[in-house]
């Protein structure tokens, strides 16, 4: 964050701010269509890519688009007990 002024990272906080609002779209789209159809918008498309390299991925963007994996289930058995423990250790709970 050094390489950026205090008003491209203002800027860029705007940006990924009206991203959220605008159900995260992905980078190149923001800055193609969307900032396009807004009259009078704050943003423009350096403060994108300045958000893109200060910020990082938007994560809503990511975790929204990224497919849950199902994971193996992990069985659970108990070993039995022998008897003649058991005889000898009668007050003892496992």
């Amino acid at each position: 964050m050094e390489k950026y002024t205090s008003r491209v990272i203002n800027g860029a906080a705007v940006a990924r701010r009206l991203q959220n609002i605008t159900m995260r779209p992905n980078t190149r789209y923001m800055s193609d269509k969307v900032i396009s159809h807004l009259k009078s918008c704050p943003v423009s498309k350096d403060d994108i890519t300045a958000a893109e390299d200060i910020y990082g991925p938007n994560l809503g963007l990511l975790k929204g688009k990224t497919p849950r994996t199902n994971v193996e289930h992990v069985r659970s058995w108990t070993n039995p007990v022998s008897r003649d423990i058991l005889k000898l250790h009668k007050s003892i709970a496992l």
